[in-house]
């Protein structure tokens, strides 16, 4: 289903839509379990969606809820469509996202499981939040996030000297593409480059 029609069958029909939102939930997440690439997508798109429609915080909380199940699933497609989704949401929304910053802290204990293209999906999930969301939110996480980063940088182990390095490069990134006015572009090189060493470094 492309997305202007999946667009189309959600944006703008909330009171219609409401007493069917456990369904959705149940169908985005049944999309996103799949094992075909173009049903994860498909499901991403929805949770997108319905995060969008319904702003009611019980309802944006169990949909992060739902996410951070995925994320926490320890199948390799399930973990990279659900922070795909999230690094989506913060991008498009990073206040709305910000909210729920004592939720999303959970994935910081997912990091030992994650590759390390995943880890870098939720530093830059972490640092769009942080760094975009103001006063709402991010500066806690942004306070948390940094302990940790510090916590790994000093670490003999490489495994976790590697995530520091690519967490803080994300940090970096993100606020140098802020200070430039040039959105993502900077922040995404600087996490790529980051990344290349974080996979050197992992064992």
């Amino acid at each position: 289903m492309p997305l202007p029609l999946l667009r189309n069958a959600i944006s703008g029909h909330h009171d219609a839509l409401l007493p069917h939102y456990p369904t959705q939930l149940g169908i985005a997440a049944s999309l996103v379990r799949s094992a075909s690439a173009a049903a994860r997508a498909l499901g991403g798109q929805l949770y997108t969606l319905l995060f969008e429609e319904f702003a009611q915080a019980h309802l944006r909380q169990e949909l992060i809820g739902e996410l951070l199940t995925h994320a926490g699933s320890g199948g390799a497609s399930e973990v990279d469509a659900a922070l795909s989704v999230l690094v989506q949401m913060a991008t498009a929304n990073a206040k709305a996202l910000a909210v729920f910053s004592s939720f999303l802290t959970g994935v910081l204990d997912y990091l030992d499981g994650l590759t390390v293209p995943q880890a870098r999906l939720a530093f830059e999930l972490f640092a769009r939040i942080a760094y975009d969301a103001g006063e709402s939110g991010g500066s806690r996480l942004a306070d948390e996030l940094h302990i940790t980063i510090r916590k790994q940088l000093t670490s003999p182990a490489p495994r976790y000297k590697s995530l520091g390095v690519l967490g803080g490069c994300c940090l970096l990134g993100r606020l140098g593409a802020r200070e430039a006015g040039a959105g993502g572009a900077h922040g995404a090189a600087a996490a790529a480059d980051a990344e290349d060493s974080a996979a050197e470094l992992d064992p």
